[in-house]
């Protein structure tokens, strides 16, 4: 019989490889580039920090009684990219077991913990959310102790996503060395994914440490957006349009 064409790069898998039902080398990288895809293209609707203002509790329930809808529709994207990043958990363990089983796990960890914290933060937002959706109704004192009680769950919100974004942050950090000792995945995705997991810490500290800090959006666009983008868009590319065409070779 004729031998097969080399149509793509050749992996040989070892024994840090994980067996049974576990994915295709190609298979877990397109899972993880789509699920991963998902996630950044509905993250953004997910943001409505504009209309958020921690020291101005009226303004704020006034912008939120305006956006309701914006605000419903970025409660169901923070659901689905909860749901999405779980997927790119699980399908990146899988993917870079091959180079080191152990930190992969560390990885797979960090973001399934990051989940349920960030699953948190969002029913902060559902327990403002039942006040906002009366809040035209409302005045005198029932107004102010509306604009009170959701104030103290956007608040809480905020804390639960930095904590988050901590652990969000570290899973970036041992993926992008993961992909630095990785033999296939461009040096320069690794660099970009630890630059992040830097930025990922300076703004969840910041955000805690300083109210003006978080109050100005240029320093999320700086130490998250930017270096996020380069980081983990261009590792969905590559997954997608690298990594989910690498040969296998020798899996057992």
């Amino acid at each position: 019989a004729a031998p097969m064409p080399n149509t793509g790069e050749v992996i040989n898998m070892n024994a840090n490889q994980p067996q049974g039902a576990a994915p295709s080398l190609r298979g877990a990288a397109f899972i993880a580039g789509i699920a991963y895809l998902i996630a950044i293209f509905a993250t953004p609707y997910a943001w409505i920090n504009p209309l958020i203002d921690v020291g101005d509790s009226a303004a704020t329930f006034s912008n939120l009684v305006a956006e309701e809808f914006l605000f419903r529709l970025a409660i169901a994207c923070w659901l689905l990219v909860i749901v999405a990043d779980t997927v790119v958990a699980w399908a990146l363990f899988h993917f870079f077991a091959y180079t080191n089983k152990g930190l992969s796990l560390l990885a797979l960890c960090l973001r399934l913990i990051f989940a349920p914290i960030m699953a948190l933060a969002v029913f902060q937002w559902l327990g403002a959310l039942q006040f906002i959706a009366t809040g035209n109704g409302l005045t005198g004192e029932a107004l102010q102790s509306a604009q009170d009680q959701s104030m103290r769950y956007l608040v809480g919100y905020e804390y639960a996503v930095n904590i988050a974004f901590m652990l969000f942050g570290l899973h970036v950090g041992v993926i992008g060395y993961l992909a630095l000792r990785s033999k296939h995945v461009p040096w320069i995705l690794g660099v970009f994914l630890m630059i992040a997991c830097v930025g990922y810490q300076i703004d969840a500290y910041a955000s805690i440490m300083s109210e003006s800090y978080a109050a100005d959006p240029k320093w999320f666009l700086v130490t998250i957006a930017v270096p996020a983008f380069f980081s983990e868009f261009g590792l969905t590319l590559w997954l997608l349009f690298k990594g989910a065409w690498l040969k296998e070779e020798g899996r057992a």
